[in-house]
């Protein structure tokens, strides 16, 4: 039984091989992996046995738990992740997605609030290239950006403060915006601030982090949804490989 839970990880790297589908294998899988908890205990007796053997029984044991929590995991948060997630992305073009959230963010504060500074970094000493090329006189004079709008400031200053922030953030924290409820409110009081004109721009921002908080979640949802597997997999290599070596000890002794 559990050489032939192990074999599930080999069918699965050679999806090519026509031996049954993956349903069945993983329904075998399932059953023949509870089903090897009471073979084995009427195996030994219901005793514990030696070092070794007490090492195998804790090692099943624990995959056992571990591929039962996985069954559990897969059966539960795919509904979870379609009910929270409404639009849901490539995993692993979620970093890319984010980085254009924090881009179109940007778009939208300076069509109302003109050109921003970029966030304050230590400057670096111009190189010769640098002060060569300030020498010389530009091609073509700059077009002049667009003048902020009036009443615009509440928004820019929501912005720098709390916006810019959130969608630079690898991972959200429990900060104001990371939570739906309190972000609700945040960008409500926004509103009784700016002027008519601005609103839309604000329903924007609202927007794209309401996307970025579902991103994140997402995420979450997906370490949850694939993390036991780094506890399942590795001891259930050893526990067939202790397997093995059980049985050819009992042989030799």
């Amino acid at each position: 039984m559990i050489l032939f839970c192990g074999l599930l990880g080999v069918r699965k790297r050679v999806p090519t091989w026509r031996l049954g589908n993956a349903s069945s294998w993983m329904r075998a899988h399932i059953w023949l992996g509870l089903m090897s908890v009471p073979m084995i205990l009427f195996h030994g007796g219901f005793a514990m046995g030696g070092t070794l053997t007490q090492v195998l029984m804790w090692l099943l044991f624990i995959v056992v738990a571990s591929g039962v929590h996985g069954l559990a995991v897969q059966q539960f948060f795919p509904r979870l992740l379609t009910n929270q997630v409404e639009t849901e992305t490539i995993y692993e073009q979620i970093p890319h997605v984010i980085e254009q959230l924090a881009d179109e963010a940007l778009q939208v504060i300076e069509s109302v609030c003109g050109p921003l500074a970029p966030p304050s970094e230590p400057v670096a000493p111009p190189s010769p290239e640098d002060a060569a090329a300030a020498s010389r006189p530009p091609a073509r004079p700059k077009a002049k950006p667009a003048a902020p709008k009036e009443g615009s400031g509440p928004l820019r200053e929501f912005y720098e403060k709390r916006i810019r922030d959130f969608l630079a953030a690898p991972r959200l924290s429990t900060e104001d915006l990371a939570v739906p409820a309190r972000s609700k409110a945040l960008f409500a009081h926004l509103r009784k601030l700016i002027p008519p004109e601005l609103q839309d721009a604000a329903g924007r921002l609202e927007e794209i982090c309401t996307e970025r908080y579902a991103l994140e979640t997402q995420v979450r949802l997906h370490h949850w949804l694939h993390g036991w597997l780094f506890v399942h997999a590795p001891l259930s290599a050893a526990l067939i490989l202790l397997t093995v070596v059980h049985a050819l000890m009992s042989f030799k002794y």
